[in-house]
């Protein structure tokens, strides 16, 4: 097992993934993950203000994961391009703030979990 791979299944994000899922899925995440840190994404920067410290990040790569479920949408992300899912998930963030702050909530992983799946479910929508 690579050392990628034992290093992102101590998040339990590759949990339930088939090797060939795993092994893509990683390098997707780390991908993100270099974004991420480089700080190359103004717009993350933007949404945490909005959202609340580490929103975007936490929420981006649960989303990455879900790309890789048994629908197979992560084959339709244009070139499963990191910067392109940055973009459309700070844009989605943007028009969705209204429908996010109004969702009532207990725990505010349950809210963040919600807008995720949605996220997610417009992804399907607009990949077909």
């Amino acid at each position: 097992m690579s050392k990628l791979i034992e290093k992102w299944e101590k998040t339990k994000l590759l949990n339930g993934l088939d090797d060939f899922n795993k092994i893509e899925c990683v390098n997707s995440l780390e991908k993100l993950f270099i974004l991420l840190l480089d700080g190359k994404k103004e717009c993350v920067n933007k949404i945490d203000k909005i959202y609340g410290n580490g929103f975007f990040s936490g929420c981006i790569l649960e989303i990455v994961r879900c790309l890789y479920d048994a629908d197979g949408i992560a084959t339709k992300v244009p070139s499963m391009s990191m910067e392109w899912l940055i973009e459309d998930f700070a844009e989605y963030c943007r028009e969705k703030r209204e429908m996010f702050l109004a969702t009532p909530y207990y725990y505010a992983i349950a809210r963040e979990a919600e807008f995720i799946i949605s996220y997610v479910e417009s992804l399907k929508g607009k990949m077909g």
